[in-house]
């Protein structure tokens, strides 16, 4: 999808300058990635709250995982994309007016389920991720997920929260966070 991007916009001669290479960089690191990630559907609304994304790990032929190993995967596989959602929900990318400044995980939590008796570590998961809340002033999200299996079985619960910042240029903040700092600066 990406790729597809930076041809479509270098055939349209757009120039996208650091934008590009961030997107390149983006493209090289799920080539190298050992978790293949797919949008499993659209957002909703304009920017919409949640989003559907499979996920699969990339194992060694005849490799066989214990259950504790593959909860650890699973947070590892879940962490992809999951505060991300806090920032689409609200707008926020590298091509957004203001852009997305900042991203980072403060706490992943989750809760497991039993695994089904045909549990294939093999197969992909289905995470779907819901903004609960977005906070642009104070730059915080909070983001909560449900980790199915590709037969419909919860196998997790997840929930994130982080830092979520806009970039909105030198000396400006959001209209509410500038008040509230009113003569504090």
């Amino acid at each position: 999808m990406w790729a597809n991007f930076l041809r479509a916009a270098e055939f349209r001669g757009l120039k996208l300058g650091s934008r590009a290479r961030a997107v390149q960089n983006y493209i090289n690191e799920r080539r190298q990635s050992p978790i293949q990630i797919a949008i499993a559907r659209q957002q909703t609304g304009e920017y919409g709250t949640s989003r559907a994304i499979w996920l699969k790990p990339l194992l060694e032929k005849g490799e066989v995982l214990d259950t504790n190993t593959i909860r650890a995967l699973f947070g590892f596989m879940t962490d992809f994309q999951f505060i991300g959602t806090a920032g689409v929900t609200v707008g926020l990318s590298g091509m957004s007016k203001p852009r997305l400044g900042m991203m980072a995980s403060l706490d992943h939590t989750m809760h497991y389920y039993p695994l089904p008796p045909d549990f294939d570590i093999t197969r992909p998961l289905l995470h779907i991720m819901e903004a609960a809340a977005v906070d642009v002033p104070s730059g915080r999200g909070t983001v909560r997920g449900l980790l199915y299996t590709d037969t419909g079985y919860l196998v997790a619960t997840t929930e994130q929260e982080g830092v979520v910042r806009a970039s909105f240029g030198k000396g400006q903040r959001p209209t509410t966070e500038a008040k509230r700092l009113q003569g504090k600066l």
